[in-house]
């Protein structure tokens, strides 16, 4: 696995989970699956991590099933996916970030979704990004590997020796 900087994380994070600074300005709207109030906090929190003014976030589309969802984002040329669970509070947490592999059922169920979760959860990210533009749909592939976060939703420090 190829070791990625927080800032390219980041970059990959905003591309999936928000729209782009010039979609957000045009009055774009994003899928309908990011119009919950879940979809909203997942994004939020997302943003609060990782948007930053010389890299702005995006994130979209967010796919939710039950507790667990998969936002994609794009910072820049960077995109990937993350995961994300639902705490005992209520709150969006990200688990893991990746970049295919969090379309694929079996690595959703590894992740801890129950089989059939995983399935559902898989089929909603696949229809969810089919409505994107590919272009944009492929930056969402290019984060390389799985880091998984800790319990606050962050990498852990030796994640990413570079920092």
């Amino acid at each position: 696995m190829r070791h990625l900087s927080l800032s390219s994380i980041a970059l990959s994070m905003a591309l999936v989970l928000g729209l782009p600074a010039t979609a957000a300005a045009s009055g774009a709207t994003p899928p309908a699956t990011a119009g919950s109030a879940d979809a909203a906090a997942i994004r939020s929190a997302m943003m609060a991590t990782w948007d930053k003014p010389e890299a702005r976030l995006e994130v979209a589309p967010i796919s939710i099933e039950g507790g667990h969802a998969v936002a994609g984002w794009i910072q820049g040329d960077r995109g990937g996916r993350a995961l994300l669970r639902r705490d005992a509070q209520g709150q969006w947490l990200v688990a893991a970030c990746g970049g295919d592999g969090l379309k694929d059922p079996k690595m959703l169920a590894m992740a801890g979704l129950s089989a059939s979760a995983a399935r559902s959860l898989a089929s909603k990210v696949v229809q969810a990004e089919s409505a994107m533009p590919a272009p944009r749909r492929a930056l969402l592939s290019l984060f390389d590997g799985m880091v998984h976060m800790d319990a606050q939703g962050q990498h852990p420090p030796s994640a990413h020796p570079a920092h």
